[in-house]
């Protein structure tokens, strides 16, 4: 896996999702409330949304959808990071795609420091990936040198990402890197 939580393998990563050929809904589940369906209606069929559909990809389309919706932060920026993964050989779209992603990890921080939740661990290290990916060193630098004062960042994975972020980031490195390996018992 990487630094962004991308599965390295032999998978087709981001899974496909279905999206209609005729309005270009992305089908992300199987059943949907009457009120979803009225709001999702109108969204799909603006004229902001079918805009969307021609320089856009399928993740990006699930991030606006979960948007309309009011999802949660955290469901909006996975959508907009698995985004990134489908316009990696585009790069002017793919940090558009990490900005969004970041945006919305930065609002999921925000509602206030859970250091011993697990979704705001994962949050605060791909939202420092993001920072080092946009090249905004120095505030991924000031994330990541914070964490490392947690005690859920000094020891195990978490200690060996935060080192091998700063690592990075003193060497301005923007690309894509493998998840450390955990330091051994």
């Amino acid at each position: 896996m990487r630094l962004d939580l991308k599965p390295i393998g032999f998978m087709d990563v981001p899974t496909r999702l279905p999206v209609c050929p005729n309005n270009h809904f992305v089908v992300y589940k199987n059943q949907f409330t009457d009120a979803e369906k009225e709001r999702l209606k109108k969204f799909v069929f603006s004229p902001e949304y079918q805009n969307l559909v021609k320089d856009n990809t399928s993740y990006f389309l699930l991030a606006k959808i979960l948007e309309d919706l009011g999802e949660t932060d955290w469901l909006i920026g996975n959508a907009y990071l698995q985004a990134s993964w489908q316009v990696e050989n585009k790069p002017d779209k793919e940090k558009q795609y990490l900005d969004l992603t970041l945006q919305h990890l930065n609002k999921f921080l925000s509602a206030g420091n859970k250091e011993g939740d697990q979704s705001w661990q994962t949050a605060q290290m791909l939202a420092g990936e993001m920072e080092r990916r946009l090249g905004r060193f120095d505030d991924a630098k000031k994330r990541f040198l914070d964490l490392s004062q947690l005690k859920a960042f000094k020891e195990g994975v978490n200690a060996a990402i935060v080192t091998t972020q700063l690592d990075l980031i003193s060497k301005k490195d923007t690309a894509p890197h493998d998840l450390p390996e955990p330091p051994k018992k």
